[in-house]
């Protein structure tokens, strides 16, 4: 997508669509199985969505519905920690 990252180590993660409708996809690849957390916040910092789940070597995927982004905004911010340490942030934007 044309979203640049805003923070990022290693990882790559790419948002399909990025803005989105109905749901968006995030994909990442990991070189370990990881503990993976994802932290989705409003423009004012308030966490609205928070999924963790164990994640295996190699490509991962995580799908959010737009029903889970239940406050009207238009504008978010996301969090991937991998192993409890910020592996990437960037931004979501709904239509």
């Amino acid at each position: 997508s044309g979203v640049q990252p805003l923070y990022s180590t290693s990882i790559e993660v790419l948002t399909s669509p990025n803005p989105f409708n109905d749901k968006v996809t995030l994909q990442f690849s990991l070189l370990t199985d990881s503990k993976v957390e994802l932290l989705v916040q409003d423009i004012l910092g308030r966490t609205i969505i928070n999924h963790s789940k164990q994640c295996n070597t190699g490509i991962n995927n995580i799908t959010l519905e737009a029903g889970e982004f239940n406050d009207g905004a238009k504008l978010y911010m996301y969090k991937l920690m991998v192993n409890g340490k910020l592996a990437y942030t960037g931004k979501l934007i709904k239509n």
